[in-house]
C-alpha cells in the first residue's frame, strides 16, 4: 500500500527500514547469512552499505561542485540518474512523461531515503507502530475508501 500523504510515506519507510536493519544483522550475527547463496549474502550487503555509498556519492558531489569541477558533477548526476532510470525502466517505458521526473525524483532518493536509513539504523530498537493510532482503523494517509472493505477494530471478519 503506498500512503497518500507524505508523512504517512516517511512514516511507512521508517518502520520498513527498521526491520530491514534488524532482521539483515540478526541473519549475519546468528550465521544464517553465511549459508546462504552469494547472491543472497550480496544483496544484503548491498542493503547494508547503501547509505554509505549514497553518502560517499554526494560527497563526491559536493566536492566537485565547491572545486568547480562541473565534468565531474555532470557525470555523477549522470550515474544516479541512470541507476535510477535503469531501476524505473519498465514504468519509463510505459509512461515516457515521467522521464522529466527523473532528475527530481533521485535526487529525492538519495536525500531522503539515504536519511530515513541512518535514521532508522540509529533508532532500530525503537519499537512502534508509527502509522496507526487507536482512533483509526486504517493506516495514516490510507483512505478507507480504497479499501475492499471498511475495518473496525470491533468489527467481525
Amino acid at each position: 500500500m503506498m500512503p497518500d500523504g507524505f508523512r504517512a510515506f516517511l512514516s511507512q519507510r521508517i518502520r520498513w527500514s527498521r526491520n530491514s536493519w534488524r532482521c539483515y544483522l540478526r541473519a549475519i550475527f546468528r550465521g544464517w547469512l553465511f549459508r546462504q547463496p552469494l547472491i543472497t549474502r550480496l544483496s544484503v550487503l548491498q542493503m547494508l552499505l547503501s547509505p554509505l555509498s549514497l553518502t560517499i556519492g554526494f560527497t563526491f558531489a559536493a566536492f566537485a561542485a565547491a572545486r568547480h569541477d562541473y565534468a565531474a558533477l555532470a557525470i555523477w548526476v549522470l550515474w544516479i540518474n541512470c541507476g535510477r532510470g535503469i531501476r524505473a525502466f519498465d514504468h519509463l517505458r510505459r509512461n515516457p512523461r515521467n522521464l522529466l521526473m527523473l532528475p527530481a525524483m533521485s535526487l529525492l532518493i538519495l536525500f531522503v531515503m539515504t536519511a530515513i536509513k541512518y535514521f532508522a539504523f540509529f533508532t532500530m530498537n525503537r519499537q512502534a507502530w508509527i502509522t496507526r493510532s487507536e482512533d483509526r482503523s486504517v493506516v495514516m494517509g490510507q483512505a478507507v475508501e480504497t479499501l475492499d472493505r471498511p475495518v473496525g477494530f470491533g468489527a467481525i471478519t
